[in-house]
């Protein structure tokens, strides 16, 4: 199912929604869980998750409890993706980028993604595999950082273009009408 920016922008636009899904991002959660750690009632948690299930950002799934009781129906977020919005004086434009498509330029990225494999096949310990995997994450993460202020400096630089250009056009449109 392809992603839809308006429903996904009015399911985001909920403080409690985003905060299940924050909730779900951490681990998967059950309604009494989820209704205890977000401070909101039960019925509400129910809505808010048919909501979210009904786009298919989550799903449900039945697993045992952990204090001996029945079966508990958990939730877990299953779609991945960012939302973009440029907001400029000459321009507004949103976006959804799926994480379910392959990128072209995944080449690129191909000796990371080698490096990531090595690090989960070694024979190191968990707490080395997990110092290593903590190191590789905070090395993308600055990567992302990285391109997100190009990002941002060609959005500026898309702006100036854009505001150039209605000032050449407003002063086509006076020169023609002299």
């Amino acid at each position: 199912m392809e992603l839809d920016i308006e429903k996904i922008l009015d399911i985001l636009g909920n403080k409690t929604r985003r905060k299940i899904l924050a909730a779900l991002s951490e681990e998967a959660g059950y309604v009494f869980q989820l209704s205890e750690d977000i401070n909101i009632r039960h019925q509400a948690i129910r809505k808010h998750l048919d909501q979210l299930k009904e786009l298919k950002i989550i799903k449900s799934y039945e697993g045992a409890s952990t204090v001996g009781g029945p079966p508990r129906k958990y939730f877990k977020i299953t779609k991945s993706f960012s939302i973009m919005a440029d907001i400029t004086p000459d321009s507004f434009e949103t976006k959804i980028l799926s994480f379910e498509r392959q990128s072209p330029d995944q080449d690129e990225y191909e000796e990371l993604t080698d490096k990531i494999e090595t690090i989960v096949n070694t024979r190191d310990s968990p707490d080395e595999k997990i110092s290593d995997l903590n190191m590789a994450l905070e090395n993308l993460n600055s990567e992302i950082e990285e391109l997100e202020k190009k990002r941002q400096y060609l959005v500026e630089l898309r702006q100036k273009i854009i505001n150039y250009i209605k000032t050449f056009n407003e002063k086509l449109i006076e020169t023609k009408s002299e």
